[in-house]
């Protein structure tokens, strides 16, 4: 019977440990996670407010329907275990006073659905307008992408220009969007991705834009089903163990996928057989931070029935959204999120963002009659890396061996799927990839 171990219990190692108990059910399958908990950047927090438990994340996460390998995970796991499903919620996207809907229905459908319900909201006055000729322009740019053969390189910026995107369009959807997914600046963020986001997004079947939530925090309603689908199955859960591949070798394991971040393989692969090439140090990616400022209304001041994405002016020249979470006892959580911050190279003017997003933040606060006592806090430097214009090549990640000695390695995380940002989904198609390679290599 084969032993088989996947090293990291973030998303990426999650997916590889089920993908190995589908594919091999008779196996000695292992999962270690050197943290207390499993999910690693996408699992829940709680968080202690002066009104009682509040349940938020580590840090904001946005699931949409397009993340098909993730929730096609979640719902096969959750089956078992009869969690609660979440909840979904329409598209809504706001900026500077104006709102535009997206439907969810399959494209273009969708588009025209969210397109009457925009210009309703303008009717009853609701929200501003959006220029005619802005939805024409972004229906062309959205048909564009559509067309799987059409091919581009170069970056955002000269895909947005080539396509005569109006320059206030551009500030006020397809910069923020594509910035917060790729976490790069549009004049350096790779056209060909944005495309395919886009693609699986806005001009996908349907329900692509529909947005997840989870009811309480991502630990309660998706990292546990999966968990406990793993134990049900006999897989060894091993939290607050660390391994390295030569522990992993000594130990008999004939195979292993490491499905960890690209700043821990360097201590993961010492003391790796003889005659393994691996460059030292290992190249890492252009780190990029995430900072989330969580804001509490009380219950009875809710914002009901949906969740919006807003792109206010004024703090840095970073996306910037501001997410509604579901309502629960706790009241209703307001999530504030700042994305492709320097990570560490740039200490000053991440203090400035920070200062910038918790002023505007606060001054929300006091408009709605609220305390300064209803804030948290949430920055993790090293949260994701930038998307630069490289091809899809991703050089932090080769060359890396596919074996120690004897023992097979695969090697997965959200950096390992080729033409996606960093995303749960990115790092779920990774694990799931890298579990199928394994097995193929172990026989």
């Amino acid at each position: 019977m084969s032993r088989l171990a996947v090293v990291g219990g973030g998303w990426a190692g999650l997916a590889a440990a089920v993908e190995l108990r589908r594919a091999a059910p008779h196996a000695d399958i292992h999962l270690f996670e050197a943290a207390s908990e499993f999910g690693g950047r996408a699992r829940g927090l709680e968080w202690q407010s002066p009104q009682g438990r509040v349940p938020i994340d580590h840090g904001q996460h946005l699931v949409l329907g397009a993340h098909r390998a993730f929730l096609r995970l979640l719902d096969d796991c959750r089956a078992a275990c009869s969690q609660d499903p979440g909840s979904t919620h329409a598209f809504v996207w706001h900026c500077q006073g104006s709102a535009l809907h997206f439907g969810r229905s399959a494209a273009p459908w969708g588009l025209i659905e969210g397109g009457i319900q925009t210009l309703a909201d303008q009717i009853r006055g609701k929200s501003g307008g959006w220029p005619w000729a802005w939805q024409a322009a972004m229906l062309r740019l959205l048909w564009t992408a559509q067309q799987r053969r059409w091919t581009t390189s170069g970056t955002v910026s000269e895909l947005l220009e080539s396509l005569g995107q109006p320059q206030g369009l551009i500030e006020a959807l397809w910069q923020p969007m594509a910035e917060s997914a790729l976490n790069t600046g549009i004049t350096e963020a790779p056209a060909a991705i944005f495309l395919e986001l886009l693609r699986r997004t806005v001009a996908g079947p349907r329900d692509s834009l529909a947005i997840w939530h989870p009811q309480e925090n991502l630990s309660t309603a998706a990292v546990a089903p999966v968990v406990a689908w793993l134990r049900a199955r006999g897989v060894g859960l091993h939290p607050r163990s660390r391994r390295r591949v030569a522990e992993l070798r000594a130990a008999g394991f004939s195979g292993a996928v490491m499905a960890i971040s690209p700043r821990h393989r360097p201590h993961t692969l010492a003391d790796r057989a003889p005659g393994t090439a691996v460059p030292h140090p290992l190249p890492e990616p252009r780190w990029r931070g995430i900072l989330t400022l969580f804001l509490l209304r009380p219950t009875g001041c809710e914002d009901p029935g949906r969740i919006d994405i807003v792109h206010p002016a004024g703090v840095g020249n970073i996306p910037l959204v501001r997410l509604h979470r579901p309502p629960g006892p706790w009241g209703q959580v307001e999530a504030w999120v700042a994305s492709a911050l320097p990570s560490r190279e740039q200490p000053e003017a991440v203090a400035d963002i920070r200062a910038q997003l918790r002023a505007l933040a606060l001054q929300r606060l006091e408009s709605d009659g609220l305390s300064a006592e209803y804030l948290f806090e949430h920055h993790d430097p090293l949260a994701t890396w930038a998307c630069d214009n490289d091809g899809t090549q991703r050089p932090w990640r080769l060359p890396l061996p596919t074996n120690d000695g004897p023992m097979a390695l695969r090697w997965a995380g959200d950096d390992g799927a080729e033409g996606l940002p960093a995303t749960i989904e990115s790092a779920v198609l990774s694990g799931q990839a890298a579990a199928r390679a394994l097995l193929s290599a172990v026989g």
